[in-house]
């Protein structure tokens, strides 16, 4: 797990960072001291837990979690502050937790418990060859049914394994649109009639166009 902290308090950056070695010993910590600094490098961690202080470069730390929450959503951010006056802002945030300076092993481990399960609720996770792998929802574009296979074709990929459409608990953004797809409706740029055309991806296996089958068209 990758963990940010964006402060402009040197002092309060590296004992926050400490305090977390302590819980997440192997875990990889960075820390930056301005907003455009995280913003250069958010693009590479898809998935991690972002501390930011509310009062971050003149009380800007309420607009900037709204802004990290829209480039990367499947970010967990936790606000943090030492001055109680800007409880109030801390509802304009986009985030997971909110705590109030000073840091205490207790504030911490809950922080981190609560972004932990949030980030584990983006992915979706199978089994194959006898180990349980994760893929972040927010990369899969569609699950193909071929006999008794799943292939999951993700934004770069194609994984597989063995199951059944029927058998996956997903999210209510995924959309069954025949007996053998699940279309994932972040990804579909627009549907015409009984097609559905789909964004643009790294992943040149993807079929483009798929079809809305009549029975799951009526269920949508």
């Amino acid at each position: 797990m990758t963990i940010l902290i964006l402060d402009d308090n040197e002092k309060t950056l590296h004992e926050l960072e400490a305090n977390i070695k302590n819980y997440y010993p192997n875990d990889t910590i960075l820390c930056y001291n301005t907003y455009e600094e995280l913003i250069s490098q958010i693009h590479k961690y898809r998935n991690c837990i972002i501390y930011l202080d509310i009062m971050l470069q003149e009380n800007n730390g309420i607009k900037y979690s709204q802004e990290i929450a829209k480039l990367n959503p499947n970010a967990a951010i936790i606000l943090y502050s030492g001055y109680s006056r800007e409880l109030y802002d801390v509802y304009e945030g986009n985030h997971v937790y909110f705590f109030e300076k000073p840091f205490t092993e207790e504030k911490l481990k809950k922080s981190l418990q609560i972004a932990s399960s949030h980030i584990n609720n983006n992915f979706f996770e199978y089994r194959f060859a006898k180990m349980i792998r994760k893929i972040p929802y927010s990369s899969i574009v569609y699950f193909e049914s071929d006999r008794r296979i799943v292939k999951i074709y993700t934004d770069r990929e194609i994984e597989f394994f063995y199951s059944k459409l029927d058998d996956l608990d997903l999210p209510t953004h995924f959309i069954r649109i025949s007996k053998s797809f699940i279309v994932n409706s972040e990804f579909i740029s627009k549907i015409v009639n009984d097609k559905i055309f789909l964004k643009k991806t790294d992943n040149k296996q993807l079929t483009t166009v798929l079809h809305f089958s009549k029975q799951y068209k009526k269920v949508g």
